[in-house]
This record gives structure tokens, C-alpha cells and sequence, in this order.
């Protein structure tokens, strides 16, 4: 550390007292936060951008106007083309919603447009308060002018042979349809007989089927072509994907689009997403999925757990976009507290159908959670790349949040209890990064010890050289040599935090998006490691100014995030700060009172945060409380016994950072020479 103090120029030594003063640097984080949310308030509220003006102004002309005249899909009314008229019913019923029954899925699907209501996956619960209640994946969204379901076959345009086109909406009309039980499932098939006006005669019968397995999550959907005609003709069909997924998180929205994309003869899946707010900047509401050398082979919603992907397959149930022309991303609705609308529109080719023959669309609709421990399990699901709708990452490497998530699932093969595998991981990964850490605190706290002893001296050169800076940061610098004490040497020794941050923010995001963590208990009352622990619920949420918009509404009494806030100033108090060496006592003061500041506004911010996360970190705290502990004793012998850290062998740190500075001291070396080569005439 002496080379670095030496080949560094003083004035870069003085900028660098300032930098490890960590008090304006934790106070300018927490305001800047604190006037970031002010700012996003007032920016809304009174500055809207040109796209939020847009979207106000279209949300307002939805009282008025017809939503359908604001979509991509344009549908005209379709009786007038139906032989007969079927009965409305809107209680069709596949599957089943009682907890351990044979099915996993339950569906209530309607006979206007054949559609699908609501979807509950039987197997798992809505929350712990209502365990008995299947968890409802899809919902209707509703508008002031009417309602959207799920899967509703929109319209179909018909050419016939003579070259005109008959466009036909089928989301207002009433489907007949027949119900079957077999062995392995049921199904339900719609159907309906399109007559063409002009020759009063049978077009085209045009039906859907859809069959729901025993034990799956996969709901297929036919759509069969049938020519009544003695003449050719082709078809497009304009089919809706799955619509209503809601909000499964209250402090951030994770519902976005996702598409399974093959790129030309590339047999490998990308997936790619897309969220509602890059839908509304389209002034189409559509953005559509495909370049010209991409297939779409699935798309669907998914919210922070769950999935629902429509799959375009062939009559063998292998993935096939051959009778796909376009996938579109879409919303019914500017409204920006609405996010349940965003969907996806699919477009068949035009389908050519010969005189009383037949062709047929396939699509296969997965319905259940967002769970890798199902995608690995399942072939087919693991072939179509579902394991990429799992959002791990967060600044950090995505393989290394598979580690972890590994890790934990590992441990709890031994604690059959997710919450004994965090600590036990947490636990883990501090025992493996306990060299580093206590290098880097040991080296800290010595020179905070090193350079208190020097503040007698540090005072007089202040007030020798009070009126000439350069000087004194020059006698600083003399006195830092003299001592054998480095002030990089604490910047140094924040390096190891750096070091460990992607391991700390993969355990963050991998516990974060686990989905075998969601209604798991621990122990006493926290009964979901994916929720807030929750001791008291409470029968009306509290809204906090600027807290809430980041995490939502206060529903429960939660005791984690006090005890969190608790570890967090223990941690403040015992662990080594980085200090300035002309910091004064009021300085000191105020720094450990904004460390307590930051300790009581994380826990704000984490008060909604799951159960899981907050064991994690309070966890951590704990052990690093106890960490520091030992390490202060340590280096009490040490100084007690009188042992000198020089006289030791260098520890791999320790040689790691004599290699920093002789890179340094080169480096400032072939400077000082390329500046006196220009010096010379």
C-alpha cells in the first residue's frame, strides 16, 4: 500500500479523503430517492409526457366510443350469416375445481364466441386465508361497453372462388355446442353453419373443440374448416390468446407478454417480452412479434407466478407456426390502472379449404405455474424453452441465480422446510465468503485505529497550511508515508463488497421469483415465504404518502421487516465504517445517524417484500453481527498479544492487493516517463 500512496499525485489522494466520507454519499442516495418519487408524482400529475397525454385523452373518448372501433381486431355482426340461433350459456364447465381431484385445470367457458371465462388451477390455492379456493389464472376483463373473454374467436374472413370476400365476426354470437366425458378428460365443441346470402346457401361450418386432460395443465383447442360449397375457397381466422391474468404482486407489476421465437432454420427457442406500456405506445394497440426472418411459435401472459402460453402445434402436438401469418401484442384499454386487457391476437394464413373438404388450426394452451421444477420434469415443456418466462436476474448473472435457487432446493431435500433452507444457504454463502470478509474488515478497522492515533497531527497540519490546500494536502500525504498508513487502503477494502454483491443480489432475485416458495410456512405465523408474514391482517389497507407507490398498500401487521430494521442498526453500530482522517466528531455524528436513517427506510421499503426475502437478509445481518464480533475480538488479541500484521504471511487478499499496487506503481511510472520525453526539446 505504500507504492500506491506514493505513485498517486496529491491532489487525487484528496479527492479520495472526500469519497470515503460515507456520510454524503448515504445522504445523497436517500435523497435522491426521496426526490425522485416527489418528482414522478409531480411529472405525472402536471407534466405528462406526449404518450401519457395520448393516453388520457383515448382513456376519456372510452366512455363514449365503442372500445371495438379502437382495436386491431374489426369485427362486423355475424348472425346475419349464422343458420339458426343457438342459446346463450355462460356455465360450460371442463374440469374440476375441488383441491386433489383428477384434473388440474377448471374452466368456465361461455357460448358467445366460444370463449373461455375464468380458468382456476384446482391444485393450487388463491392465498393461505383462502386455501380451499383454486387459484383463478384468467378472468373476464370488463369495459363500460362490455366484456372480454379469453380465447374468443374473433372474426373469420372467407374468399370464395369468385374473389369476394365475406367478413364474418363471431365474438357476438352465440356458438351451438355438445359436452363428452371419456376416461382421460373431457370436452366441449363448439360449432356454427356460415350460409352466404347471396345464393342462400350452407358456406363453410366452422368448429372448435376443446379437450382438458386428467393430471395436465394443457388445454387444447381445435379449429376445424369444413366446406358446405361445391366450389373452393379460403379462409382467415382471427383468434384471441388468453386474456385477464392479474396482478400477483402488490409492490411491482411483473405481468408482461411472452413469445417463444424461432429465428429461421435455428432449431433453439428464444423467448422475448414485451409489457402493456410498450403495447400503448403503438398508436395501433398492436405491436406485432414478427421480422421477417422470425416464427412465433407461443405467446402468452405471465404475472410474477403463473402462465398462460397459447402454442401453435400440429395435429401431432409438435410446435408448428405453419398456418400462422402474424401474432400481434394487444390491449382493449388506455386506462393505466387496467393491465389485466394486455393479450395477444393470432392470425391464421389463409387457410385453403377445397370443395367438401376439410382443414384445421391447432393450438395448445398451457395453464399452470411458472415453476422449473415442472418445465424440467416435462419433455415437451422443457423442449419449448417455458423455463425462459422465469425472470431471475437483476444486475447479476443469470447462471448464478440457478446456483442458488440449486442450492436451496438441494438444502431442503435435508430440511424438508424451505425456510431452514434459506438460513442454512445464507449461512453457506458466509462461511465461503468469511475471508474475504474478514480481511477486508480487519484491514478497515486497522487503519481506523491507525488514523485516530494520527488526528493530533492531521489538526496541526490543518492549521499550519489553513490557507494553502495544495500544501497541506502534500504534508497530509508526507505524514501518510511517514506512517505506513495508505488512505486507498479503504477503498481497497470496500472491494471485497463489490466482489460479493452479485452473489448477494442473485439470492435476492432467485428468492424473489421462486415459485416453490409461494404458500410454503416456516414456522409460527409465517405461513407463506413468498408473502409478507402477515401476523395481522387488517380490514383496511393504509396508504402511506410516496411509500405506497412503491410498495403498495399496507394490508397486514408484519413483524420481519421490525426485525429487520432492528438487525440492520445492530449491523450499523458494530460494523467498521469507512472513515474520512480529518473527519471531525460532528461528522462521525451525523454519518451514524443517517446509517440509521437507511436502516429504518429499508424496512419501509421492504414491509410488503416476501417473507422469504426479509429471512434472508435478516438473517444475514445477524451472522454479520456476529461475524464482526469475532473479528473485533480478533484483532483485540492481535493488538493485545502485540502481533504485528506485517510480520504474518500474506494472505491471498492480502497478495491480491500487493498486485493491484505494483500494477498501479507501473503504470504511474511509464507516465512520469512519457511525460518527460515530451518535455525535452
Amino acid at each position: 500500500m505504500k507504492v500506491l500512496s506514493r505513485v498517486l499525485p496529491s491532489h487525487f489522494h484528496s479527492e479520495l479523503v472526500h469519497i470515503m466520507e460515507a456520510k454524503r454519499l448515504v445522504t445523497a442516495v436517500a435523497l435522491s430517492v426521496l426526490i425522485l418519487l416527489a418528482w414522478e408524482r409531480i411529472r405525472a400529475k402536471y407534466f405528462p409526457s406526449p404518450v401519457q397525454q395520448r393516453i388520457h385523452k383515448m382513456a376519456q373518448e372510452e366512455k363514449t366510443q365503442p372500445i371495438k372501433a379502437k382495436t386491431a381486431i374489426t369485427t362486423k355482426e355475424g348472425q346475419q350469416y349464422i343458420e339458426g340461433k343457438a342459446k346463450p350459456n355462460d356455465n360450460i364447465t371442463l374440469g374440476n375445481a375441488k383441491r386433489g381431484n383428477a384434473f388440474n385445470v377448471y374452466a368456465t367457458m361461455t357460448s358467445l364466441g366460444a370463449s373461455v371465462k375464468t380458468v382456476q388451477l384446482s391444485q393450487f390455492s388463491e392465498s393461505v386465508r383462502e386455501n380451499n379456493v383454486g387459484y383463478k389464472l384468467l378472468s373476464e376483463v370488463k369495459y363500460p361497453q362490455g366484456t372480454r373473454d379469453s380465447l374468443t374467436t374473433e372474426k373469420i374472413v372467407i374468399s370464395k372462388s369468385d374473389g369476394k370476400k365475406i367478413e364474418v365476426g363471431l365474438d357476438h354470437v352465440n356458438w351451438f355446442y355438445k359436452l363428452s366425458n371419456g376416461e382421460n378428460g373431457q370436452s366441449v365443441q363448439f360449432y356454427l353453419d356460415i350460409w352466404d346470402k347471396s345464393t342462400k346457401k350452407p358456406l363453410l361450418r366452422i368448429t372448435k373443440t376443446y379437450k382438458l386432460k386428467k393430471k395436465s395443465y394443457d388445454l387444447e383447442m381445435n379449429i376445424d374448416l369444413k366446406n358446405l360449397s361445391g366450389k373452393p375457397l379460403t379462409a382467415e381466422i382471427y383468434q384471441l390468446g388468453p386474456i385477464g391474468v392479474r396482478k400477483e404482486d402488490p409492490r411491482s407489476d411483473y405481468r408482461k407478454i411472452f413469445s417463444g421465437i424461432k429465428l429461421g432454420n435455428n432449431a433453439e427457442i428464444n423467448v422475448k417480452k414485451i409489457t402493456r406500456k410498450s403495447v400503448l405506445r403503438n398508436p395501433n394497440l398492436e405491436l406485432p412479434l414478427c421480422a421477417a426472418d422470425e416464427v412465433v411459435l407461443w405467446s402468452g401472459q405471465a404475472n410474477k407466478y403463473f402462465l398462460a402460453i397459447m402454442n401453435a402445434v400440429n395435429d401431432k402436438d409438435k410446435l408448428s407456426a405453419k398456418s400462422i401469418k402474424t401474432v400481434r401484442a394487444m390491449s382493449f384499454s388506455y386506462n393505466s390502472s387496467l393491465g389485466e386487457d394486455l393479450t395477444t391476437v393470432w392470425v391464421t394464413k389463409n387457410l385453403k379449404v377445397d370443395a367438401k373438404s376439410q382443414a384445421s388450426v391447432h393450438f395448445e394452451i398451457y395453464l399452470g405455474p411458472k415453476s422449473d421444477t415442472i418445465f424440467n420434469a416435462t419433455a415437451k415443456y422443457h423442449r419449448r424453452n417455458y423455463q425462459g418466462t422465469m425472470e431471475y436476474t437483476w444486475c447479476t448473472m443469470q447462471w448464478l441465480a440457478e446456483v442458488m435457487i440449486k442450492l436451496m432446493k438441494a438444502l431442503y431435500l435435508v430440511t424438508h422446510n424451505y425456510g431452514f433452507a434459506i438460513i442454512l444457504m445464507v449461512l453457506i454463502v458466509r462461511l465461503i465468503l468469511h475471508p474475504i470478509t474478514k480481511s477486508s474488515q480487519m484491514n478497515m478497522m486497522r487503519m481506523q485505529r491507525d488514523m485516530q492515533k494520527l488526528q493530533p497531527k492531521v489538526q496541526a497540519l490543518k492549521e499550519k497550511y489553513k490557507n494553502n490546500r495544495q500544501a497541506m494536502n502534500k504534508a497530509m500525504m508526507d505524514l501518510y508515508k511517514e506512517e505506513g498508513i495508505n488512505p486507498a487502503g479503504q477503498m481497497l477494502g470496500c472491494l471485497p463488497m463489490m466482489l460479493q454483491m452479485p452473489i448477494w443480489i442473485a439470492l435476492w432475485t432467485s428468492l424473489n421469483n421462486t415459485f416453490e416458495l409461494r404458500h410454503e410456512k416456516f414456522i409460527f405465523w409465517i405461513k407463506d415465504l413468498a408473502g409478507p408474514d402477515s401476523l395481522i391482517h387488517l380490514s383496511t389497507p393504509i396508504h402511506l404518502p410516496l411509500i405506497s407507490g412503491m410498495i403498495g398498500a399496507i394490508n397486514d401487521i408484519n413483524v420481519l421487516p421490525l426485525l429487520l430494521v432492528i438487525s440492520m442498526l445492530l449491523q450499523q453500530k458494530f460494523m467498521a465504517q469507512p472513515t474520512a482522517p480529518d473527519a471531525d466528531p460532528s461528522q462521525a455524528k451525523q454519518q451514524k445517524v443517517m446509517f440509521y436513517f437507511m436502516g429504518i427506510f429499508f424496512g419501509f421499503i421492504l414491509y410488503n417484500a416476501p417473507s422469504g426475502l426479509n429471512l434472508y437478509i435478516l438473517t444475514s445481518n445477524f451472522l454479520g453481527v456476529i461475524e464482526n464480533k469475532r473479528i473485533r475480538k480478533h484483532l483485540a488479541d492481535e493488538q493485545e498479544k502485540g502481533i504485528s500484521p506485517k510480520k504474518r504471511a500474506p494472505s491471498l487478499w492480502a497478495r491480491f492487493q500487493k498486485r493491484i499496487e505494483t500494477y498501479a506503481a507501473d503504470y504511474e511510472q511509464q507516465r512520469t516517463r512519457a511525460s518527460k520525453k515530451k518535455k525535452k526539446p
